[in-house]
């Protein structure tokens, strides 16, 4: 969760948190009697967060509505086909060898990130990646 935008998060995560406190104060009986009473309810409100906090690592950090404002990174999950350009000369006949067909696989979740790039020659596996962002020139890169 490195990545998250935690202020943000915090702004989302506690008036959820005091929305099923209330609810849960105001659905139990004597509850509202006390301040140890209303202490009690704690175990329920840290439970639903733990859920939300579950379901959001699992799939909601995909959804659109997040993207950008809370999740800065993209879902780059699945299959992808490109090429490898080289700026390698050949210093026998002064040329650049031709564009390589490349597909790179990517399994990334909230937390993790990993690669397999196959060209026709090598097979290559990440042995650590994470997004790196540069806020000077806003630009977003997988390293």
């Amino acid at each position: 969760m490195k990545n998250l935008k935690f202020d943000r998060f915090l702004w989302l995560i506690l008036p959820f948190s005091a929305a099923i406190w209330f609810a849960r104060a105001a659905t139990t009986p004597g509850a509202l009697s006390g301040a140890w009473e209303f202490l009690k309810i704690m175990p329920d409100v840290i439970t639903a967060d733990v859920l939300v906090a579950w379901l959001f690592v699992k799939w909601m950090w995909k959804w659109p509505v997040f993207k950008g404002w809370l999740v800065p990174f993209p879902d780059l999950n699945g299959t992808w086909q490109g090429t490898i350009q080289t700026t390698w000369v050949n210093e026998k006949t002064g040329k650049t060898p031709s564009p390589i067909p490349t597909i790179l696989v990517i399994n990334q979740s909230f937390v993790h990130i990993s690669c397999v790039m196959r060209t026709g020659e090598m097979t290559s596996h990440s042995y650590s990646a994470e997004f790196v962002f540069d806020e000077e020139s806003g630009t977003k890169s997988l390293v």
